[in-house]
């Protein structure tokens, strides 16, 4: 294992000192009203607006109770909050009774606002700073989720069955009663998770199952436009229709093909030492091309690598790894205690905890950090504060207007 080391470029940086970070489980489903938000006075030029906005957000419950123990699961009403550069600008009730859950995969930040997706019996209902939005017939998770020109794109798959449904604005336009959608809705690298525009059109994958194998099809714009087929594949952990050029990463049978990069149909395998039960890997848009960063383990060792043209590198040499990021030629991760971005290394004290993906980003090589712990803290390239709040982060989201921002809803 040792041997392949020296194959590590520069920017990547090798061994850390493991404490305490890892991903915690995020909370199950269980499940308008006042807001306080802060609006920006129009008359300040806009050179005066920040270039940078660090938005975080989380869930917070009565001083009174042990959230962490938990004891009380589902019945204790809490609230959603939303922070801009540490001052609170957003609160809305959730839990029991208020339509809103406290599931950090059932939020997501943007443009300055809080969005939430929750199931109402048989119905799935979007709701933007605590008020509905739209809603539609059908149990719903979502992978994808994407504003474009002022709609609210939607890609859910079915809790009640096999099946999916594509819609803009609570409307469907795809729906299958078969399929199984390709892609999370907190993938790093797209802003809309498994929902992404290229060339200017909303695509979305997803595999279904024939006589003979799997087959994976591309959506544009709503419409199928090309369907593969994937025999060897046990899974596809990945695609991504980037400049033209298709991507997929699959998880195959046999370990000296897994994990398999095909570029527009040409399949691309991992050298001897990057092969073998590959797990969480996502292609990553890169100059020229595509790379993957996931996760394989090789004589039995769960190792965090990149892959650029089907070539594996090591990211770190160790084996407590729980995240990768990549942007622009930089690949961020974190451990236990210690976050590496580029030949920067951050270390945290305390327990402290990522509550999911959606609590770390990388911009413009910055690594920005919502960390649950004691305290809770928001690290933004390598500046800390803290967000003191009876409860736990469950993201941070970076954006850099281009005019002029205003933050009233």
């Amino acid at each position: 294992m040792k041997n392949f080391l020296f194959l590590l470029p520069v920017f990547l940086i090798l061994g850390c000192r493991p404490e305490s970070l890892h991903l915690a489980r995020n909370r199950s489903e269980t499940g308008s009203g006042d807001r306080s938000r802060h609006t920006v006075d129009p008359e300040i030029p806009p050179a005066s607006y920040p270039d940078t906005l660090v938005y975080v957000s989380a869930v917070e419950f009565p001083e009174d109770y042990d959230w962490q123990r938990d004891s009380a699961y589902g019945k204790v009403p809490c609230q959603l909050s939303l922070f801009l550069g540490g001052e609170r600008i957003l609160s809305i009730p959730a839990g029991p009774g208020s339509g809103i859950s406290p599931d950090a995969d059932r939020m997501r930040i943007r443009e300055g606002h809080l969005y939430t997706d929750n199931l109402d019996g048989t119905e799935t209902v979007i709701r933007r700073d605590g008020e509905e939005l739209f809603r539609y017939p059908g149990r719903e998770s979502l992978r994808g989720f994407l504003l474009v020109g002022g709609k609210v794109h939607t890609l859910g798959q079915n809790l009640d069955g096999a099946g999916f449904a594509y819609r803009i604005d609570g409307r469907p336009i795809l729906q299958k009663d078969e399929g199984i959608l390709v892609g999370t809705e907190d993938h790093p690298a797209f802003e809309g998770g498994a929902l992404y525009v290229s060339s200017g059109k909303v695509c979305f994958s997803y595999t279904r199952e024939t006589t003979l194998s799997r087959e994976i099809i591309l959506v544009e714009d709503g419409r199928a436009t090309r369907s593969e087929p994937c025999p060897e594949a046990l899974w596809v952990h990945d695609q991504r229709l980037l400049d033209g050029v298709l991507y997929r990463v699959e998880k195959r049978s046999a370990a000296e093909k897994d994990p398999t990069l095909v570029m527009d149909g040409q399949s691309l395998y991992p050298d001897f030492w990057y092969r073998g039960d590959s797990r969480k890997c996502l292609i990553f848009p890169s100059e020229g091309g595509a790379v993957v960063l996931g996760f394989s383990r090789p004589k039995g060792l769960d190792v965090p690598y990149i892959w650029i043209r089907g070539s594996g590198v090591p990211v770190a040499r160790r084996t407590d790894v729980t995240m990768l990021l990549y942007e622009k030629g930089t690949v961020a991760y974190m451990a236990p205690g210690v976050a590496v971005v580029g030949e920067k290394q951050i270390s945290f004290p305390g327990k402290m905890r990522l509550y999911s993906r959606k609590c770390a980003a990388l911009l413009d090589g910055k690594l920005y950090l919502a960390l649950t712990g004691d305290p809770n803290r928001l690290i933004s390239d390598g500046k800390e504060s803290d967000i003191p709040i009876h409860g736990f982060l469950t993201g941070v989201r970076v954006e850099v207007p281009e005019k002029s921002v205003s933050l009233s809803p």
